[in-house]
Parts: C-alpha cells; sequence; structure tokens
C-alpha cells in the first residue's frame, strides 16, 4: 500500500514535462498555420492600420518566447482564448460540449458493460462446470481464425489454376 504513496507523486513529477512539451508542441504548431490572425479576424474590413492595431492588441508583435510566456500564463489561469470561428471564448465552448461528452461516456460505459458482463459470467459458469483448462483451451481459437484468413488470402490473390506453397 506504501508502493501506491510514492507512485502517485512520482508520476506526477513525470508529468510536468510532458506538459511543458505539449505546450510548446501546440504553441508552435498554430504559429506555424498560414496566414496572420488579425487579417482572418478583420476579414474583408482589413487595414493596415488595423491590422497593425489588432496585432498589437493580441501581442502578436512581441517576440516569439514572450508570446510563449503570455500563451502559458493565459493557460494557468483558465484562460484558453477567443475561437476566430465563433468569436466566443473557448472555455465556454468546451463546457457546452462537456454534457454531450458526458453523455457518449455513459452510453459506452453501459454498452461495454452490457457487453462484457455476460461474456464474463458465461466463461466463468463455462469454467465451474468443464473445469479450467477447457476454457482456457479455447485460447488458441483467435490465432487459428487469423492463420486461416491470411492463408485463404493468399490463395485467393495468386492464380488458382496452381498450389501455391507461399504467400
Amino acid at each position: 500500500m506504501l508502493d501506491r504513496f510514492r507512485f502517485i507523486p512520482i508520476r506526477l513529477l513525470q508529468s510536468i514535462p510532458v506538459v511543458f512539451g505539449v505546450t510548446i508542441v501546440v504553441f508552435f504548431m498554430v504559429h506555424l498555420l498560414p496566414g496572420n490572425p488579425a487579417l482572418t479576424i478583420l476579414g474583408q474590413t482589413a487595414t493596415p492600420e488595423r491590422v497593425a492595431a489588432l496585432n498589437t492588441q493580441l501581442g502578436l508583435d512581441k517576440p516569439l518566447w514572450d508570446q510563449y510566456f503570455i500563451f502559458v500564463g493565459r493557460l494557468l489561469h483558465g484562460d484558453l482564448g477567443d475561437s476566430l470561428t465563433y468569436q466566443r471564448p473557448v472555455f465556454d465552448l468546451v463546457a457546452q460540449a462537456v454534457p454531450i461528452t458526458l453523455s457518449l461516456l455513459a452510453y459506452a460505459l453501459v454498452l461495454s458493460l452490457a457487453i462484457s458482463v455476460p461474456l464474463v459470467l458465461n466463461g466463468w459458469i463455462m469454467m465451474l462446470i468443464a473445469g479450467a483448462p477447457v476454457v482456457l483451451g479455447w485460447a488458441w481459437l483467435p490465432t487459428l481464425a487469423a492463420g486461416l484468413a491470411v492463408i485463404f488470402a493468399c490463395r485467393w490473390s495468386r492464380d488458382r489454376s496452381r498450389p501455391t506453397s507461399s504467400c
């Protein structure tokens, strides 16, 4: 039991470089996209003065590392920015999708339980009736089926007028 209490802090410390790496990858992937975000936001009404003002407002005129630290600082405060497509905060869009995601999660859980519990009970009953070797003896069946499928596919793909010795 004490090993579990040491395991959790170690895993939390190991997750720090992973989170750091993900923030770097996401930040630079966004910056590798073609085009200017200010032009995308302004659309047809873009003038050089308005583009420069919006670049200053968004912080796009600052060096890349400053932009990265601003990005991480906003992330730490829960500010995911605004969606360019919907002109709404990203946090609101994510919060709007949470109930749908949770309902899909509940449906998948019920479906997986409805399939797995009868299969486990069937295996348990078979083991009680016939003994463990019979239940475990059927473990070779998927391998046999896959092997027969490969043999059939090789045979089917070659000329069927002569027997095949290899695929």
